[in-house]
């Protein structure tokens, strides 16, 4: 009897540690699956989606999944999971494609026009100044007026970092004034833009001296939508010297001529267009440009010959302003320039040449084209590359003092380091140079600088072979950027 009651409960403990490996195996027998004929698959459409509440923050990340894919015109059949489970899987990101603004763009009659090219504009508020900037999506009018913009509502916040709440339509059709002050907000589905019709200015040029057609462009100032990315008009002598803008909207504009250096020739301020009319203006029948305070700069590759092509780099009053211009308007390698009260003072690059800055240029001038210097970097105690959203830059400053001991003033290369790309600048001239560290945003735009101090001076050599410089970054750099923001 004791015999039996020992077996009985030897069999009896086998039998739950057993029991107890199968579960903590998850051995167990399965309950009926969903694509078992005893367990019926519930189906529903993203209408069917519980609506959540504020207490039920999983089921609010999954209704907010729903709702980014509502757009789409058909209905998506899911299977019903828990909501703690829907949350973890599903993902809120607008699908490419949907619709961000739609409308219609119309005359002045109602009547919609076909074929007109509406770009969405959105404020970039991270940089300083603020910028209007392509959100990138864009979109032409159909037969009756209608157009969509489509695309990720994600990609459009990501291209401002998030921080643009402001949004406007850039509207453009040939034979209406541009209309870029239309104001939208992601989600409009009804927007009217409605487009006045163009004016037209038209002249003729009479040179005097030396002067010809392919030595001045004409520009235009005045009327500018409320942004400012909207670009005025320029247009080109023809042989037969005469000039036409299309287009424009009404108003009072300044026709402007200039030398391709963006220098200006001549003027005509308040030159009235009215809709659907070319203007007559009897200053501009003809326009005359003369010669007077001009020099010609000639620009030689290093072999001797005249640059056929170049980009000038003018310095002006505010700065740097990247011209490009097509050299042999007088004759082969040779640009136009005025004469200015302090002279000019301008750089040229040429496929990879490029000269030294010249300083107060006031008559003809000879420019010889050389392969730049290459220098590459090696850094020493450099932090991460990015913190915050922010990138981390270079710049090399040269000046004001040159070797001769003339003041000049400064030059500086700009680079942002990247970890998948080796450091490099390309140089016009040999020199001394302080180091300047900044944090630098998406587009490139600094939002804070620390200069170095004189121990952060390198030296760059007058050498055909690239060359290395080793520079030690300072302890603490992201801090003391921060602390000149």
């Amino acid at each position: 009897m004791r015999r039996r009651l020992i077996l009985g409960v030897v069999l009896a403990a086998v039998l739950a540690g057993l029991a107890w490996w199968l579960v903590a195996n998850g051995t167990t027998p399965a309950a009926p699956s969903a694509a078992s004929p005893t367990a019926p698959v519930a189906e529903s459409t993203q209408a069917d989606v519980p609506t959540p509440s504020l207490a039920e923050p999983e089921r609010v990340a999954s209704a907010t999944a729903a709702t980014d894919n509502e757009t789409h015109a058909k209905p998506m059949t899911t299977t019903v999971v828990p909501a703690t489970v829907a949350a973890r899987t599903a993902t809120p990101t607008a699908a490419v494609g949907d619709v961000l603004v739609e409308g219609t763009v119309v005359d002045a009659n109602g009547v919609g026009i076909a074929g007109a090219r509406v770009d969405l504009m959105a404020l970039f508020t991270y940089a300083r100044p603020e910028v209007w900037i392509e959100a990138g999506t864009k979109s032409t009018t159909d037969a009756a007026g209608r157009f969509q913009l489509r695309g990720s509502r994600n990609a459009v916040l990501a291209r401002t970092r998030g921080q643009s709440s402001r949004y406007l339509l850039n509207v453009r059709a040939d034979g209406f004034a541009p209309a870029a002050d239309t104001p939208c907000e992601l989600g409009d589905a009804d927007v009217l833009v409605t487009l006045a019709v163009a004016g037209r200015i038209e002249g003729r040029i009479e040179f005097t001296g030396s002067l010809g057609p392919r030595d001045v462009e004409i520009a235009l100032e005045g009327p500018r939508a409320t942004n400012p990315w909207s670009a005025l008009p320029v247009v080109q002598v023809t042989d037969q010297r005469t000039f036409a803008f299309e287009n424009l909207a009404a108003g009072a504009w300044s026709v402007v001529a200039r030398t391709r250096a963006r220098q200006e020739l001549a003027r005509v301020d308040s030159v009235v267009v009215q809709s659907g009319e070319t203007t007559d203006d009897p200053r501009l029948a003809p326009l005359r440009v003369e010669a007077r305070g001009t020099f010609e700069v000639s620009v030689f590759l290093p072999d001797g010959s005249p640059a056929a092509s170049a980009t000038v780099l003018l310095v002006r009053g505010d700065g740097w302003n990247t011209v490009s211009t097509t050299l042999g308007l007088t004759a082969p390698g040779v640009f136009l320039a005025v004469d200015e009260p302090d002279g000019i003072t301008l750089s040229i690059e040429h496929e990879g040449l490029r000269s030294e800055r010249l300083e107060h240029i006031r008559g003809p001038t000879r420019v010889d084209l050389k392969p730049p210097l290459v220098v590459e970097f090696e850094f020493e105690n450099l932090p991460e590359l990015e913190r915050d959203g922010l990138g981390l830059a270079l710049t090399l400053v040269k000046g004001p003092v040159a070797g001769d001991g003339r003041a000049q003033e400064p030059v500086s290369y700009s680079m942002r380091l990247l970890s998948n790309a080796k450091p490099s600048l390309a140089l016009a001239s040999p020199g001394n140079f302080e180091c300047a560290w900044s944090a630098v945003d998406s587009t490139g735009s600094t939002t804070s600088r620390w200069a170095g101090v004189a121990a952060s001076t390198v030296r760059v050599l007058d050498t055909i072979e690239p060359q290395v410089l080793r520079i030690r970054a300072p302890d603490g750099l992201w801090e003391k950027l921060a602390a000149g923001r």
